[in-house]
């Protein structure tokens, strides 16, 4: 289950490399800025304007990115409540969990060896 689940890449290196050269040649692109508050195509990705005409595989992208990864959306910070939650969700604390989970059944079985090897002492 881990395997099929845990270690497919959500995005490709060539695709990673197609979102940079987006951004660099297209997103800040001076055709492609808004005709109202003059935005470019990447500050209105970022912002998720609903109004986009384009790049709207990005704009999904980029959610799926802040959905797995909450504390990289710039909305946060407005409410302590809702940062903290963001930093408890996003997968660094199930991995020290698991870490500590991990240290602990090894220590209990050294600590049973031991215990077994000074028994015939």
């Amino acid at each position: 289950i881990v395997q099929r689940n845990f270690t497919s890449e959500f995005l490709k290196p060539a695709e990673v490399e197609g979102l940079k050269m987006w951004r660099m040649r297209i997103a800040h692109d001076s055709k492609h800025t808004s005709s109202v508050g003059h935005l470019s195509l990447a500050t209105r990705v970022c912002q998720k304007d609903m109004t986009l005409e384009l790049a709207t595989e990005q704009a999904s992208k980029l959610a799926a990115i802040r959905s797995y990864l909450p504390w990289l959306n710039p909305a946060l910070g407005q409410n302590t409540w809702d940062e903290t939650l963001s930093y408890l969700t996003d997968g660094r604390v199930m991995c020290v969990l698991s870490l500590i989970t991990w240290i602990l059944a090894v220590a209990r079985e050294m600590r049973s060896t031991f215990d077994f090897a000074f028994s015939f002492l």
